[in-house]
């Protein structure tokens, strides 16, 4: 059975957000520990001969007690940075509960009146309910089926002991409002919502349809999970690139289905890594020292971020 789950959930860091988009993030500062997790160090010089360094803490968006305390490399990186990272900016994160609304307003209108129950399974409703409720469930039937994606993404994170606050990215945001440092972003709000709100209706009903089934699984997705979340914390990159490959399979689907994948895929890490990459590329050549934290899938695998550093000639291994 092909698992889609990790499409849906979490492939960004505004997805994390979104349940508790009103809070700020837990008040347990990251303390000291010995051991870096998806954590690398990219070496140069600027533009006039002069040092360089760009920090990546790859993140997995959620989390609990066990990423903690950081380690003193991750720490001594952060505290020396001149310019912070994360996926979108400390401007667009002040812009995202408005934006998030009017593309809601917006959804409904699109919608044209269309009901999500209506194209849905028994089975694939009782899924919905147990993890939304089915009050929840209806309030979102109306709006086109990224919203109801939306809505599932940290819940299922949740329900696995697992959440947004606790995660490496709610702690650096944090760490950045209380030193009152400015976040630069890797994406604007426009990308990320690209990616959220991907395809038509009926394609994300199609998405919609398959979290449903996997969720349906329940002991399968648990399984999941703990297998995701375990590789990241034995910083084990090969596990974890081969777990999110296979949340993108497509063996035995119908040309149609395989072909949205590998578009949804390309709009969530093609384009982006290729994106992120050209801004990494110029951060060395202005100096400095940077500190990234962003989704650790971005930074693993053939298609990552630093094999367009490599084809671009800005990284040598």
């Amino acid at each position: 059975m092909k698992k889609n789950i990790t499409l849906i959930l979490l492939p960004l860091v505004l997805g994390a957000f979104v349940s508790c988009a009103s809070n700020r993030p837990a008040k347990n500062m990251p303390r000291v520990t010995e051991r870096a997790r998806m954590f690398w160090q990219i070496d140069g010089v600027d533009a006039d001969g002069k040092p360089s360094v760009v920090y990546i803490q790859g993140t997995i968006h959620v989390g609990d007690k066990r990423l903690y305390p950081l380690a003193p490399s991750v720490v001594e990186a952060w505290n020396s940075a001149d310019r912070i990272v994360g996926e979108i900016s400390t401007a667009d994160w002040a812009k995202f509960q408005n934006e998030l609304q009017n593309r809601m307003r917006e959804s409904i209108r699109s919608a044209g009146g269309r009901r999500i129950s209506d194209a849905l399974t028994s089975e694939q409703k009782r899924a919905l309910y147990s993890v939304l409720g089915k009050a929840e469930a209806e309030q979102t039937d109306l709006f086109e089926p990224w919203v109801t994606n939306l809505s599932l993404q940290s819940l299922v994170y949740t329900n696995s002991g697992l959440s947004a606050e606790q995660g490496l990215d709610g702690q650096f945001m944090l760490l950045s409002y209380r030193q009152n440092r400015e976040m630069e972003g890797l994406d604007d709000l426009e990308t990320q919502f690209d990616v959220l709100a991907f395809g038509t209706y009926d394609e994300q009903l199609v998405i919609l349809q398959d979290v449903l089934d996997d969720i349906a699984g329940k002991n399968e997705i648990d399984q999941y999970v703990r297998k995701l979340y375990d590789a990241y914390l034995t910083d084990d990159a090969a596990s974890l690139d081969a777990l999110l490959k296979e949340s993108y399979r497509t063996d035995g689907e119908p040309a149609a289905k395989a072909a949205l994948y590998k578009a949804y895929y390309e709009k969530t890490f093609t384009e982006r890594n290729r994106a992120w990459a050209k801004k990494i590329a110029l951060w060395l050549s202005e100096g400095g020292t940077t500190f990234i934290f962003a989704g650790a899938g971005h930074f693993i695998g053939e298609d990552s971020v630093f094999s367009y550093l490599r084809k671009n000639g800005k990284l040598s291994h």
